[in-house]
């Protein structure tokens, strides 16, 4: 693990402050092991040759200075190739490029068109120089990318109309039919030729590296579906046309204000690292506290989130710490002694969790949602988010459900909002001959698309206020009969009347008036003739579920609806984000256990699917003994305690030499 610091030039740029870099390497023996330097210098996006040619000698100084302080890697990122926006701070575009513009007709003041022969001609050379100032790798920044360039949905100039579609389309006349309901198949020719001309760029930006020198690494830092599809997230090809190695999966998690964050961030870099394809070795997550300010994110924050990155996927990690103008960088000091004191823990980690899949529900995504999505009357189509935020069913994470972002190896489906709409019937009665927790949203697609019946249920009437959520006397629910909740529902996510299609559904909640009143039921569960378990919950199913009687229905459902494969259940009302990675067998197994909460959690009791021969807590220091026991097809685990915002992590495995037994 190498361990890699991100600074931009006003770390480096001077003298004084690159002695000040020097010695902080010094002072942190063992937290880098890699040293990444922006290649632009402040204000200066598109730097002429001549500023080019300068740069290359003081970056091969710089970079020859590192490797003789010890630092095995230095490398340089590419800051800006199609540019991060509009920006008043000196990165306005050159006029003889040409200008990205939005759907509508928005103009970029920064941000050049991404077919712009001329500018990729500028691109090519750019990284030519950066090449010829000897770095061990160049990595590609996270705006080369279809979205988010000033405009928000670009490119729509004569250029990129010239090209697509046979330059058939003015402007008002493709968007008018990218809006329309029946233009689905041309807005998935238009996010494909979003693919392509970044594919086209990637490919440019390689050769010209390697036509300096084969031997530098090339990498390229991903932007998530979480954040847009309107780029494809073709990864694994624009990582082949780049010939890269290294990948970066990007989210933005800045600070402490919304510490859950972190739970989005590591579901976000586990949909891009598991996309990247064979041929990226080097996957390495970016823990960065933009604008860089020191206590804006706190020691804990950072250690936790890394470590949930590794289980992600990630086998290094990244730190975009320090600001980017010159200073004192002892206030970095608390967080670098962090890294160093867990670089062996996450070493480990990360030799305990290579090969083994991750284990879960799977949040369904989907990388070509904006291309397959449906667009209804008067709603228009360049829009995302809402029904179709792939965040919101990730919400039963944290409260003790084992989710994850690898789908081939998960035990079930977790179906939100309309994100239905980018899987075909196909893939969808898959998902429901297996097993699905769904939502109203999700269900009314399933009626659309004619495969409601595996639901076992119908929606009925819809209220967007005055109803509340009661537990049935089904057995389920025993113990917690009668018990309810009022989550504040809205017009925005209103509750569904669910009429079940026969005797053989299950009705744990109905929805109520506020004067008890039945509304209709709210949360069911079938077994359809596929054999697949389908649950629907249609009463704010994906928020304000922190209730110990809901916390026991959800976990009944998850464990019902995967036919008792879940790889993890946790028997206490507390907030704790479990995400677990196990070989088929269960022999070897890893799990880690996210304190989501303010609160200490007091006493878990954890169970664990898989027959291990011996069980272990893994901590900085090395592992230490646990009270656990086997049971059938399963191991109980007590712990005493885990503390807020802490990553307490769990080793399950079976001897094979010594070394292990003794683990």
């Amino acid at each position: 693990m190498r361990l890699s610091w991100r600074i931009a030039d006003g770390q480096y740029g001077t003298d004084e402050q690159f002695q000040r870099v020097l010695a902080f390497l010094q002072a942190h023996p063992g937290a880098f092991g890699e040293i990444n330097m922006g290649f632009e210098t402040k204000g200066n996006a598109h730097p002429d040759e001549a500023a080019m040619e300068a740069r290359v000698g003081f970056l091969q100084e710089r970079i020859q200075r590192l490797h003789a302080a010890g630092v095995a890697s230095v490398g340089i990122t590419m800051g800006w190739t199609l540019g991060h926006g509009d920006a008043s701070w000196g990165m306005a575009r050159p006029a003889q490029f040409r200008a990205a513009v939005g759907h509508d007709g928005q103009v970029s003041t920064s941000c050049p068109c991404p077919s712009d022969e001329t500018y990729r001609d500028y691109v090519a050379t750019k990284y030519a120089w950066a090449a010829r100032s000897a770095p061990d790798f160049i990595d590609v920044d996270d705006d080369t990318r279809a979205s988010h360039h000033g405009p928000t949905y670009p490119c729509f100039c004569e250029g990129c109309l010239a090209r697509f579609d046979g330059g058939r389309w003015e402007r008002a006349a493709l968007v008018a039919r990218l809006d329309a309901p029946d233009g689905g198949e041309l807005r998935e020719a238009w996010i494909e030729f979003q693919v392509t001309l970044l594919e086209e760029l990637f490919a440019r930006i390689g050769q010209a590296v390697r036509e300096v020198s084969p031997e530098i690494a090339l990498g390229y830092m991903s932007v998530g579906p979480g954040h847009s599809t309107y780029s494809g997230q073709a990864y694994a090809r624009w990582m082949q046309a780049l010939g890269a190695s290294r990948g970066r999966p990007g989210w933005g998690y800045y600070t402490d204000e919304r510490p859950r964050d972190m739970l989005h961030k590591a579901m976000e870099v586990g949909r891009q690292a598991r996309g990247y394809g064979q041929g990226v070795t080097y996957v390495s997550y970016e823990m960065e506290n933009y604008p860089h300010v020191p206590l804006e994110k706190s020691t804990r924050a950072l250690v936790s989130e890394c470590t949930l990155a590794i289980m992600q996927g990630c086998n290094d990690l990244s730190y975009a710490l320090t600001s980017h103008f010159p200073g004192r960088l002892e206030d970095y000091s608390p967080d670098v002694r962090a890294i160093a004191a867990h670089r062996k823990l996450w070493e480990e980690l990360e030799r305990r969790v290579r090969g083994l899949p991750l284990a879960g529900l799977w949040p369904a995504a989907h990388d070509r949602l904006m291309a397959r999505r449906a667009v209804r009357d008067g709603e228009g189509w360049f829009w995302e988010h809402g029904p179709y935020d792939l965040r919101r069913a990730e919400s039963w994470c944290p409260l003790g459900i084992a989710t994850s972002t690898e789908p081939d190896t998960a035990c079930g489906t977790l179906l939100a909002g309309r994100i239905a709409e980018a899987f075909t019937d196909d893939e969808l009665r898959a998902m429901l001959a297996r097993g699905v927790i769904m939502d109203g949203q999700a269900l009314t697609i399933l009626w659309e698309r004619g495969l409601g019946e595996l639901a076992g249920v119908r929606p009925g009437a819809v209220v967007g206020d005055a109803v509340y959520e009661r537990a049935t006397d089904d057995a389920w629910n025993a113990g917690y009969e009668g018990d309810g909740r009022n989550s504040l529902i809205s017009d925005g996510d209103p509750c569904i009347a669910l009429e079940p299609l026969g005797d053989g559904v299950r009705v744990l909640s109905e929805a109520r008036w506020f004067d008890d009143r039945l509304f209709g039921p709210c949360v069911t569960a079938y077994e359809n003739e596929l054999g697949g378990r389908v649950a629907v919950a249609t009463y704010a199913p994906w928020s304000r579920l922190g209730w110990s009687w809901k916390l026991n229905q959800m976990r009944r459902l998850a464990a019902w609806v995967t036919h008792d494969r879940l790889p993890l259940a946790i028997r206490e009302t507390v907030r704790v984000a479990p995400f677990v990675r196990s070989n088929a067998e269960g022999t070897r197994w890893v799990a880690a256990l996210l304190n989501n909460s303010l609160d200490p959690t007091g006493p878990v009791t954890v169970r664990v699917q898989g027959a291990p021969s011996w069980v272990r807590r893994l901590t900085p220091t090395g592992y230490e003994p646990v009270g656990w026991q086997r049971e059938e097809g399963r191991v109980v685990v007590w712990l005493d305690n885990i503390a807020p915002w802490v990553v307490l992590l769990l080793v399950g495995g079976s001897p094979t030499s010594t070394e292990e037994a003794e683990a």
